[in-house]
């Protein structure tokens, strides 16, 4: 993914259903390093899986598909 975002593909890269600390992983080696680390995550969020996002991370924008 740096790659894509040093070539101008890509903005930034983010993940979709990853633990806390899988992200905390990628993110620690970026900071000692020169690569880029995510910078969003996009958990699943219904009320019947709020507990993990709301338990996980620091804060949350949620939106929805249906109008």
């Amino acid at each position: 993914m740096h790659d894509m975002i040093a070539r101008g593909k890509a903005l930034y890269w983010g993940t979709s259903e990853w633990s806390a600390a899988e992200i905390r992983a990628p993110g620690k080696i970026a900071t000692s390093t020169t690569l880029h680390k995510p910078v969003v995550e996009q958990p699943q969020y219904h009320c019947s899986t709020a507990a993990r996002p709301e338990q996980e991370y620091c804060g949350s924008t949620t939106t929805s598909a249906s109008g």
